[in-house]
């Protein structure tokens, strides 16, 4: 019989990590081995899950199952294609069956470690893997489970020693990532030698398992990034192109549902959202842990972290969508029981004073305002906002924290006064005129400008710069027209000047330059500058009732001649009073 073909590096390397994983069929303990008439299927099953073909790989391994309920390896197998399926809760029990069954087995231990690990228990995993570690102190798996575990936990310490301990006992490229796995999560420098050696390793011991055959987890957890980054930067409905695909390919997963559900409200899709905030908070996968390989998915503590605030995050905007919809009782369950979870997020405080606000408890709400008003996240701001909104106003202090925060929630609820009919609100609201973003500048001026205020409009004007320029024409007659009602004829026309047609770098729209022409006539007739009324009227971009209005004048000053040339070239354009006023001007000149 010919020797078989050597296999490839990458095979090699799957087998080898197969092996370590699910034992090796015929092994002493009785039950676990594959009887001979599942042989067959039961390779077929490790191929497949190999492949990330789980569903074929679970089916498979229900057939081994099916002539032999107490086959370990087939259990072991079926174990592991449940976690990566997301279906935790039954992977956790066939685990426990299978460490009573077999408490002697290091790999029934390892699955149960892991199980409890991506149902962030990291705890019962770190027992579960000193378990299997005490029974297999060689064991590659039995080594990564603890390491993880350990390092969830914040266990630096221990870490140290255990990947210390892996350097002595286990093949030199995974003994190095599993330092490189503890320096990262300390923060500390890793040489590029021993980043060599670990990467000697290989993907199928150190990288991600594939999910299923065209997509990788590292390339679902990328999809995941950029969506976030996209709902950040106010594009939801591009983060559901990317959201869609991960949760058809995993359900369970909780980021991925967590920011579909806050896209799907963005888009107005309400009840969807609600669907998907729920799962998320529900869901037990909200890390891509699956541990097929020697080390692959080792978890930091601080990613824990990330994940645990999300959900908190997931539950806020829960609640803010039940209150939305007058859900209050809903709300409050789901407060009730993320509140005592997640009791730092920001979010989840500002929506609990959103649902008291609806339930008319003042007090309550505002309280909780005051200390969330410093907050520089948009989604608590624009909550604040709300409540003011509901309960009508907001104290001081929670205003004084709004500009404090120089985020987003003053110009919010500036603007909601200004729309509520309060200029002066929205004035004293913003308080003194401030250097700060553009729009902020240009909503200051302009309930300075609802509100008649003149000298509070000039020195947001004066403080606005570019962003209250003359290059925005309309914006200048406002602010003129304002300045000629407070008898500021002067500072008016200084204003004005510079955005009239013809003006250095300015393009006023053509629905604005009659306005503009005929507001700087009358400035300059103000001031009885008759001549630079002439000259603006002359402009061939100035409207007949501009020239009109120069005629009348001409023609009050005696100068007869002037304006009688003038309106018989004006009159013929004009229409209704207008021309009517015209012609008698022109008939007193002697037209």
């Amino acid at each position: 019989m010919p020797a078989p073909a050597p296999l490839g590096r990458r095979a090699a390397l799957l087998l080898f990590v197969l092996v370590a994983i699910l034992g090796v069929p015929g092994a002493a303990w009785a039950g676990w081995a594959v009887s001979e008439r599942g042989a067959a299927r039961y390779s077929e099953a490790v191929v497949a899950q190999a492949r990330g073909q789980l569903e074929l790989a679970l089916a498979a391994y229900d057939e081994v199952l099916a002539q032999d309920p107490t086959c370990g390896s087939a259990l072991h197998g079926k174990g592991m294609v449940l976690l990566r399926l997301g279906r935790l809760a039954e992977a956790e029990a066939l685990a426990r069956g299978l460490t009573a069954a077999w408490p002697k087995k290091a790999e029934a231990h390892t699955l149960l470690s892991s199980a409890r690990f991506v149902r962030q228990n990291a705890a019962g995993a770190r027992v579960a893997a000193e378990e299997a570690l005490k029974l297999a102190p060689d064991d590659i798996a039995a080594h990564a489970a603890l390491l993880q575990a350990l390092l969830r936990l914040g266990e630096g310490e221990a870490a140290q020693r255990l990947a210390a301990q892996a350097v002595e006992r286990l093949p030199a490229p995974v003994g190095a990532c599993m330092e490189v796995a503890v320096l990262q999560e300390l923060r500390a420098r890793v040489e590029p030698a021993l980043a060599d050696r670990c990467a000697a390793a290989g993907p199928e011991l150190i990288g991600w398992m594939p999910l299923n055959a065209d997509q990788s987890a590292e390339a679902e957890l990328k999809q995941v990034q950029e969506a976030l980054a996209r709902i950040n930067a106010g594009d939801p409905a591009g983060a559901l192109l990317l959201l869609d695909p991960v949760v058809a390919a995993r359900p369970t997963r909780g980021d991925a549902r967590a920011l579909r559900g806050i896209a799907r409200a963005r888009v107005g899709n309400t009840s969807g959202a609600i669907d998907d905030l729920r799962a998320a908070i529900e869901a037990e996968d909200w890390l891509v842990v699956h541990r097929s390989g020697a080390i692959s998915g080792v978890v930091r503590a601080s990613d824990a972290a990330k994940a645990e605030e999300l959900r908190g995050i997931a539950s806020a905007h829960l609640v803010l969508l039940h209150v939305q919809r007058g859900e209050l009782d809903k709300a409050s369950v789901v407060e009730a029981k993320a509140l005592p979870r997640h009791p730092e997020v920001e979010l989840l405080n500002a929506a609990r004073a959103r649902r008291l606000a609806a339930l008319g408890q003042r007090a309550e709400a505002l309280d909780l305002l005051e200390r969330l008003s410093t907050s520089t996240d948009y989604d608590v701001q624009g909550v604040i906002v709300d409540v003011g909104v509901v309960l009508g106003g907001l104290p001081e202090g929670v205003i004084l924290g709004l500009r404090e925060s120089a985020g987003p929630g003053l110009l919010r609820w500036a603007a909601a006064r200004d729309a509520a009919g309060d200029p002066a609100g929205c004035s004293a609201a913003l308080g003194p005129p401030a250097a700060v973003h553009p729009a902020l500048l240009r909503l200051g001026w302009g309930c300075a400008v609802r509100q008649g205020a003149a000298p509070l409009a000039d020195a947001w004007w004066d403080e606005g710069g570019a962003a209250l320029s003359a290059a925005q024409p309309v914006t200048a007659y406002n602010h003129a027209l304002l300045l000629r009602a407070a008898g500021e004829g002067a500072r008016a026309r200084a204003v004005l000047t510079p955005a009239l047609p013809g003006a250095p770098g300015a393009a006023p729209p053509p629905e604005a330059v009659g306005p503009l022409h005929t507001l700087a006539v009358t400035l300059a007739l103000d001031v009885g500058a008759l001549d630079e009324a002439r000259r603006l009227a002359a402009a061939p971009t100035a409207p007949p009732s501009a020239r009109a209005l120069v005629g009348a004048r001409l023609l009050k000053a005696g100068r007869a001649d002037e304006a009688r040339l003038l309106l018989q070239a004006t009159c013929p354009a004009l229409q209704g009073d207008e021309a009517a006023s015209c012609r008698q001007n022109l008939t007193l000149a002697g037209g």
